[in-house]
């Protein structure tokens, strides 16, 4: 295993892998930033969401605010869904990912560790959150047509 500059917990070399900062020479740098696992769909890709809170002035309070960010998911990590992870930011991998995961802070499943320094997000929820909020969001179609409708407040 390569040294990259910073402590983080050993992982299984498995070379192959040319963005993985472990084995091939690719420099992490910059930006750290920790979130939740969202999706692994695409090969050696992953999806974090990262929450914050952002002040706003008017009103004095705080509000959520989230992003989503594509990652390289290295072999050597192979981070799950649900996986709290750290990433740094790196040299572009592809046209949309900038960022490698470095380590898994917690597993999906486990316990909150004391690591991480915030609290894990409800993949689960969040997805059915941002399920219902479309379904919401798309027009409600009425079962009586609109003609009957004004003919009935004509009659009135």
């Amino acid at each position: 295993m390569r040294n990259i500059g910073i402590d983080v917990k050993k992982v299984k070399a498995q070379p192959g892998d040319k963005n993985d900062p472990f084995t091939a020479p690719i420099a992490v740098r910059g930006q750290q930033l920790v979130g939740v696992v969202v999706s692994t769909k695409a090969q050696r890709s992953a999806t974090i969401l990262m929450e914050r809170q952002v002040l706003v002035k008017k009103y004095q309070r705080f509000i959520k605010k989230r992003s989503r960010v594509h990652v390289h998911n290295p072999d050597s990590i192979s981070a799950q869904d649900g996986d709290v992870v750290r990433v740094m930011a790196t040299r572009p991998i592809s046209k949309t990912k900038h960022y490698v995961i470095i380590e898994i802070l917690k597993k999906a499943g486990e316990a909150a560790s004391a690591e991480t320094g915030e609290a894990a997000l409800d993949v689960a929820g969040v997805k059915e959150a941002q399920t219902a909020q479309r379904r919401s969001t798309k027009k409600k179609v009425s079962k009586e047509s609109p003609v009957e409708e004004k003919t009935e407040s004509k009659e009135k």
